[in-house]
């Protein structure tokens, strides 16, 4: 559960989590996606991959967890739900 920037109700957020039968290169976007990266789970696995991002909330300053990966960097509720998924795997 999260909370949306500016209302007063919270979202919940379900993410899924499945394989693909067939080279994830032949999927075609739709208009609901921007753009697709495939990051490698053993990225995700290794900590010494993480990085801090600053962030500034006003005027105060933090320091958030993030992973850079190629040309994307991957912080924020994403970053939590990666953390949750490699959890779970490491505990199958």
């Amino acid at each position: 559960i999260t909370r949306a920037h500016r209302q007063p109700l919270p979202m919940v957020v379900s993410p899924f989590v499945f394989t693909f039968p067939n080279n994830p290169d032949e999927w075609r976007l739709n208009h609901e996606v921007d753009k697709v990266v495939w990051v490698p789970l053993a990225f995700l696995e290794e900590r010494g991959n993480r990085n801090k991002m600053r962030w500034n909330l006003g005027p105060i300053k933090l320091r958030l967890p993030c992973y850079d990966y190629q040309q994307n960097r991957i912080w924020g509720l994403t970053l939590l739900m990666l953390d949750e998924l490699i959890r779970s795997t490491r505990a199958s």
